[in-house]
């Protein structure tokens, strides 16, 4: 079995890295999906855990408010689907999570959305 997703969102926070036990660089960031349905919007919040080179890369790169390209696998709960939690509000929520492949850098922050050429990164 194979499994891809590909994302295109905004970052929501800049990159956070750590460290595994045997030294392995791990990054960490948020992406927001905005989706238009006619008059309805809707946002989804997708975690993006990135490894090794790449960790470190994103770490440096990273900001908020990017527009970034993502591809990798979905990341599911114990269970097969989705995290689920409990908003403030007391709302149900749930939570998806990306181990990303790819990430290709379509803006700098600062920049408009649409950006023209993408940059690459080296991994």
């Amino acid at each position: 079995m194979y499994q891809r997703v590909e994302l295109i969102g905004n970052v929501t926070k800049d990159a956070e890295m750590r460290f595994t036990p045997s030294g392995v660089a791990v990054t960490s960031f948020t992406v927001a999906i905005n989706e238009k349905y006619g008059e309805k919007e809707s946002v989804i919040w997708v975690k993006v855990t990135t490894w090794a080179k790449q960790a470190e890369v994103c770490f440096e790169y990273v900001k908020k408010g990017m527009l970034i390209f993502i591809a990798g696998r979905l990341i599911a709960g114990e269970d097969g689907n989705p995290k689920v939690f409990t908003r403030n509000d007391g709302s149900a929520g749930s939570a998806y999570e990306i181990k990303a492949q790819d990430v290709k850098f379509l803006s700098r922050v600062g920049q408009r959305e649409e950006a023209n050429e993408l940059e690459e990164v080296p991994f």
